[in-house]
């Protein structure tokens, strides 16, 4: 039975309505609890009534006994589509949960007579198969007892040429809100779980939809052989190594690391040792590609003695051992507890980021060996940089670094002396980096794993390679822009990749994992300017790429002037004198002039806003001028001019007025510019807008003048 809240929330956001409203209807659960479909159906009045019903199905009766069997609900809706693909598109309306979409199997008629399955973890929707008059849809309900299956048939005729499909399944949100989805014909809610806090997110679809398909069977089977096993495997009981060899045989083959306790010393050493290892071996770390992490432990005695000193451990007394996956020795330390809920076990299985410690610590070390060594080759870097990136390894952790010191000194290793430190310096790495980012600077074909990879290294949302490793951003170079580059080059083929893309939930999945590039990669001005202002020597470069988009018509002038004036004021101040006689030599009245240039251009700015970045421009430039210039009389002359029609727009302005009272100085008239910049002070002291320091300012401006004689 639902609680409380849940009705409460459902009626109040129907109370206010009396009208016909879009959400009227009968609608199902698309939530599932484990493998379970919820049977409740509402059916939501035009006369602000619903009807709950909440299981439905037949019965018999016998000598006055009845007896009821619940009919099991649909796991599915299904909805004809209009399509243009001459097979079958299929789509869905809601991505199901990777744990669910991971047990979904497609059928479609084959010559046969019987149906032909995909399996959708191969698929990446919204895919194709071929036309069929019944589409049979599987879910794996236990593939742990008896490899059982819930197989459902829709009739949609061989005419139809695409559906969508709705999984019914449980969701999690950490919101509470009500919503209802037109389009989807989908009414969620929300309601906080009464014990754990946690927030269940129930979502009905609605039943009779247009296009909507009805269920023709459904059944039940067990030992379907179309089930691929490898989703959820029966548990296995594998019992602990019993002897060194076995225990490293194991660890190569698996790719494990290998953990050996030398004659641990504690009561019921047997016991805790046996839940240690059913502990370990039932909480592997998860790692972003969907695999997992394992240990092999091993419980060594003195007969294993000779073995671990020939693989550089000198064994003692209670103490333990961690070698990588080639077996070489990593780490080791004296064991001051039990095996169970302690320290040793948080170092393995226990705590979410320690137990990851050890892992990161033998990756660190293979990494090293690569990013150290100035010829590796590029298909490896490249390998290497997109597992780094897909990992989100704490690579920082064998680095100095504040953030590392403070993290490890809560980890429990008392012997820190062997925690590895990593020999690649930020210049090695940027040297890496600027050759896998060379080797395709003559690319004729788009590299979509490469673009993705580069992409993601450069959205603001995700951690570089290089704070990876050093935990701070490193400062851009040319290696760098030639990156921006690279997706420059091929913004049109990576456009066209990026609309046939499907829907990713990346809950999920990695945007590695699918070569996903980001959508606004290709257009990053932001990036570039992040680049000319961390390093000046860039400026250059990035300017050549922002005129070179002006030029073909990708961004606006004012964008170039705007890079100009804020990077490279020399050729800002030639470009806007240039600007300022193209005007003046058509009309010698600038407001008509710029009504003109207005006028033809197709651009949103009202004449207001054009006017004004217009006179800041004029302003800014003629300031500029006298800053940097003062002593080249053309320049002033010109510049003059600039700000007395900055000022003539705006004569309430008092950033226009300190600079014309800068220029009437210099010409001489002190009484001149006296009263501008004392106007100036008067009105900067009204701007809510103006900060201390600007305020500062002018009252220095203010006294520099009244100081000359």
């Amino acid at each position: 039975m639902k609680s409380p809240l849940f009705f409460i929330v459902f009626l109040l956001s129907l109370g206010a309505y009396t009208q016909p409203t879009p959400w009227q209807g009968t609608y199902r659960s698309i939530d599932a609890i484990e493998n379970r479909a919820e049977n409740i159906q509402w059916q939501i009045n035009p006369d602000n009534t619903f009807e709950l019903i909440e299981s439905k199905g037949t019965y018999s009766a016998t000598d006055n006994v009845l007896s009821f069997v619940v009919a099991p609900s649909p796991l599915f809706v299904v909805t004809k589509k209009q399509g243009n693909s001459e097979k079958l598109l299929i789509s869905f309306d809601e991505l199901p949960h990777k744990d669910s979409y991971e047990k979904l199997y497609i059928g479609y008629d084959n010559p046969q007579g019987e149906p032909t399955y995909i399996y959708l973890k191969n698929q990446q929707p919204p895919f194709e198969i071929p036309r069929t008059e019944h589409l049979y849809l599987a879910y794996a309900l236990r593939h742990y007892q008896d490899n059982e299956v819930r197989i459902e048939q829709y009739t949609i005729g061989k005419n139809t040429n695409a559906v969508a499909i709705t999984v019914l399944e449980l969701q999690k949100t950490k919101s509470i809100m009500a919503v209802y989805n037109e389009e989807k014909q989908i009414f969620s809610i929300n309601l906080p779980h009464p014990i754990y806090g946690e927030v269940n997110r129930m979502h009905y679809k609605k039943l009779g939809g247009t296009g909507q398909v009805p269920l023709d069977t459904a059944q039940t089977l067990k030992n379907w052989k179309h089930l691929v096993l490898s989703v959820k495997k029966k548990e296995e009981t594998i019992p602990c190594a019993t002897t060194l060899a076995e225990a490293e045989a194991r660890a190569k083959k698996e790719n494990r690391l290998l953990v050996v306790f030398y004659e641990p010393t504690e009561e019921h050493l047997d016991y805790n040792y046996s839940s240690f290892y059913e502990l370990l071996k039932r909480n592997p770390l998860p790692k972003k590609d969907g695999t997992y992490i394992f240990y092999e432990p091993y419980l060594a005695t003195k007969k294993d003695k000779k073995r671990l000193e020939q693989k550089g451990f000198l064994p003692k007394e209670n103490t333990f051992a961690v070698f990588d996956q080639e077996g070489k020795l990593l780490y080791t330390q004296e064991k001051e507890d039990s095996f169970v809920y302690s320290n040793t076990s948080k170092l393995f299985y226990e705590d979410f980021k320690i137990s990851y410690f050890f892992y990161e610590m033998a990756c660190a070390r293979k990494i090293d060996r690569t990013l150290c060594n100035p010829k590796t080759p590029i298909k490896e870097l490249q390998a290497l940089f997109t597992e780094i990136m897909l990992e989100d390894q704490k690579l920082y952790w064998f680095t100095t670094n504040e953030k590392a010191t403070e993290e490890l000194s809560k980890f429990p290793l008392t012997n820190r002396s062997e925690i590895y430190h990593l020999r690649l310096t930020p210049e090695q790495l940027n040297a890496q980096w600027a050759r896998l980012v060379a080797s395709h600077h003559n690319d004729t074909q788009l590299d979509i794993p490469y673009a993705a990879l580069i992409a993601y290294n450069y959205e603001e949302r995700n951690k570089s390679y290089f704070s990876r490793f050093f935990n701070r951003e490193k400062t851009p170079d040319t290696a760098d822009v030639q990156a921006y580059e690279y997706l420059r080059k091929f913004a049109k083929e990576i456009k066209a990749y990026i609309q046939k893309m499907p829907f990713i939930n990346f809950k999920d999945t990695h945007p590695l994992q699918v070569n996903h590039i980001y959508k606004d990669a290709v257009d990053n001005y932001a990036l570039l300017y992040k680049f000319a202002t961390e390093n000046k020597s860039l400026i250059p470069a990035v300017q050549k790429i922002v005129k070179s988009d002006v030029e073909i018509g990708k961004v606006t002038k004012d964008a170039y002037i705007r890079f100009l004036e804020n990077f490279n004021l020399k050729d800002f101040i030639s470009y806007f004198a240039n600007y300022y006689k193209t005007l003046t030599a058509k009309e010698k009245n600038i407001i008509l002039a710029l009504d003109k240039e207005l006028s033809a251009k197709d651009t949103d700015q009202s004449w207001k806003q054009y006017k004004e970045y217009f006179a800041r421009m004029a302003n800014n430039a003629a300031y500029q001028v006298y800053k940097y210039h003062r002593n080249d009389a053309t320049q002033m002359t010109e510049a003059f001019q600039w700000a007395q029609t900055a000022l003539d727009m705006y004569p309430e302005n008092p950033y226009y007025l300190d600079t014309m009272a800068h220029f009437w100085l210099y010409k001489g008239y002190r009484e001149q510019g006296l009263l501008l910049e004392e106007k100036a002070m008067e009105l900067i002291k009204t701007d809510p807008n103006a900060t201390p320091e600007t305020l500062r300012a002018f009252e220095e401006n203010l006294n520099k003048i009244k100081e000359v004689k």
